[in-house]
């Protein structure tokens, strides 16, 4: 695989959905009047609404932490960069994201390094803190990943140099045995009860065609109070969505680019991470080793508080089995949790919560790294 260091120097921004209408303009802002080659990344599930944008845009459109007009608002000390992972091949892209996540993730989580992961139409991310991408190049590089144009990457204000490199890689000869993951087992796990979701891209150059569209899909949708899982993310690559298959007919077929032979129906399956900090590292390796090896591809959204492991619904029930997770479709809603301004009173308090409307919160003890 093919990974390349970004210029952008980025942060993270979490946030309750009830404090959504506190950064609409600015959410707004970087939705549709940002620069093409800027990096902009928005989650909203059911326990947060996550952003990864760079560190002047956090800076100068979001409140800061504390502000009292985004209540409960948390943007990080710490800097990341952006590893842009390339396929071998674009027709093994989508078909082969497990085995390319279990890849890239297996030496970090053994070196103790934390990584968040992105799942994109067009591509993969990896983000790393700054201090430690010298760490993570060296480390990378000693297991066969080919870099891109490491001359023009610039850490801490200074191009990348060939000894800095040289001197982060003495200590690094084996980092098979360094480190143990953190345990997943267990971490409180539960499949969305979403609608279907698609991975889609949108075209760059037409946003008349589909702003107003996504607008309604982020800020007005159908059924104010439904628990959704909804993701965009934009680069000078493109635009990638993840959303409920039945609002992709609300945009111009002609701007959304999408398998049209066979679509790959999603489902959504969330880790609570809200109890570890962004330290954690082995959760992506844990999860995706364990699926990959038992044939299940599947795509991942790493959130402040989440980590979202989307798989076809065609391996779904191969899936709970696996992990002893139980399917909640058909549960009656009073059976499952309580009501949403009651769960988002919880999340805003900070509380640990056990479970989320539409959706009961399970324990697996079968997920852990081997």
């Amino acid at each position: 695989m093919l990974i390349t260091v970004l210029p952008y120097r980025l942060q993270l921004i979490t946030l309750p959905v009830s404090s959504l209408s506190c950064i609409s303009h600015a959410v707004i802002k970087n939705l549709f009047f940002r620069g093409k080659d800027k990096f902009f990344s928005y989650t909203q599930n059911s326990l947060e609404v996550s952003i990864i944008a760079e560190v002047e845009t956090a800076a100068n459109d979001f409140p800061d932490n504390g502000s009292a007009l985004a209540p409960n608002i948390i943007k990080t000390d710490d800097v990341f960069r952006a590893l842009q992972v390339d396929a071998d091949s674009e027709a093994d892209f989508l078909e082969e994201s497990g085995q390319r996540i279990t890849d890239i993730s297996a030496p970090l989580a053994a070196a103790g390094i934390s990584i968040f992961y992105l799942s994109t139409y067009q591509t993969d991310f990896v983000f790393v803190k700054e201090r430690r991408l010298l760490q993570v190049i060296s480390i990378l590089q000693k297991h066969n990943c080919e870099f891109n144009d490491l001359e023009s990457v610039n850490v801490n204000d200074a191009p990348l140099s060939s000894a800095a490199l040289a001197a982060e890689g003495v200590p690094l000869t084996d980092v098979t045995t360094t480190h143990q993951p953190h345990p997943v087992d267990t971490l409180k796990k539960n499949l969305l009860r979403t609608e279907t979701l698609r991975l889609i891209g949108l075209d760059w150059s037409t946003p008349d065609s589909w702003s107003l569209e996504l607008l309604k899909i982020m800020f007005y949708p159908e059924t104010p109070g439904k628990r959704r899982f909804f993701s965009y993310t934009a680069t000078n690559e493109g635009i990638s969505l993840i959303v409920e298959e039945s609002v992709i007919n609300q945009f111009d077929p002609n701007v959304v680019y999408q398998d049209q032979q066979s679509p790959v129906q999603l489902r959504c399956i969330q880790v609570d991470l809200t109890q570890l900090g962004l330290d954690r590292y082995g959760i992506v390796y844990s999860m995706s080793k364990r699926l990959v090896k038992i044939g299940i591809n599947l795509l991942y959204l790493s959130t402040y508080m989440t980590a979202n492991v989307l798989i076809s619904t065609v391996d779904l029930e191969k899936i709970l089995h696996e992990l002893n997770l139980r399917n909640t479709d058909d549960d009656p809603e009073d059976a499952i949790g309580p009501t949403l301004a009651a769960w988002a009173a919880d999340v805003d308090l900070g509380l640990k919560v056990g479970v989320g409307n539409k959706g009961v919160l399970l324990t697996s003890s079968d997920l852990g790294a081997s």
